[in-house]
């Protein structure tokens, strides 16, 4: 069922989804219970796209150090003007 069905899918549309291709296995055999297999396929789905499918968009975390950006906290200290 994955190699000969679904791979081929896979490899041509890299987005697809283990729910879209678990609707695709049953219009192929309709004949066949396939719920029983969801969460396996999810689980292929996911190995699959973790060393195949496209690159994630990478975000890395911000760290600034206290004082590099902010300079004001938009407090009024007795005898200062609050930062605009």
């Amino acid at each position: 069922m994955w190699e000969p069905l679904l791979l081929p899918l896979l490899e041509r549309h890299p987005a697809l989804t283990p729910t879209t291709l678990l609707e695709h296995l049953q219009e192929q055999k309709p004949d066949q219970d396939w719920s029983s297999l969801k969460r396996t396929l999810q689980r292929r789905v996911q190995h699959w796209k973790s060393l195949h499918g496209p690159t994630p968009e990478v975000m890395f975390p911000l760290a600034y150090q206290p004082g590099e950006i902010g300079f004001c906290d938009f407090t009024k200290v007795k005898g200062q003007q609050p930062c605009d």
